[in-house]
């Protein structure tokens, strides 16, 4: 979800119809740092620089587990259900840990950062749930209705549970 998600749906377009071959590097991860750079520079800006160093560290770990780490379906037969849920509960537990600090991975959690300081109402897990929304819309006209349809159940389990740690 979030920006890692769209850089995910990039890296996809890019080698399922574009034919581009980057051999063992998941590209997403080099995505995922490039997009977080202009976010980032925001923030340097809005927020302060303690922040923006604990996120950099974040995005820059985020990025190199991405880009060399193989994926790895550590459930394989389970449900897309029971992925969902509980893929949406450990990554929220996770996120809401790292907000509760202080810091962030990077994306959409900046975003609504950013904004909670400027005064908006509007939660840090209502920003994720938005623009995943947008983006799975976008999956089930790319790819499979059922894989996004699971994915907005992550959405939602991830962005309530990130509320309540947060």
């Amino acid at each position: 979800g979030g920006v890692m998600g769209m850089c995910q749906v990039i890296r996809t377009v890019l080698t399922r119809y574009l034919h581009l071959n980057f051999g063992t590097l998941d590209i997403a991860g080099i995505l995922y740092y490039i997009v977080n750079l202009p976010i980032l520079l925001i923030a340097w800006r809005k927020i302060d620089r303690r922040f923006v160093f604990k996120t950099v560290c974040a995005v820059t770990s985020v990025t190199l587990c991405m880009s060399f780490i193989p994926i790895v379906d550590v459930m394989p037969g389970s449900d897309p259900l029971t992925k969902s849920l509980l893929g949406g509960l450990i990554t929220g537990i996770g996120c809401g840990i790292v907000l509760y600090m202080g810091g962030t991975s990077g994306g959409m959690d900046v975003v609504g950062i950013i904004l909670m300081k400027q005064g908006s109402r509007i939660s840090v897990g209502q920003i994720n749930l938005t623009a995943n929304v947008i983006l799975y819309t976008a999956c089930a006209l790319l790819f499979q209705l059922p894989t996004a349809l699971y994915s907005i159940i992550y959405a939602m389990v991830l962005a309530v549970t990130v509320d309540r740690f947060h």
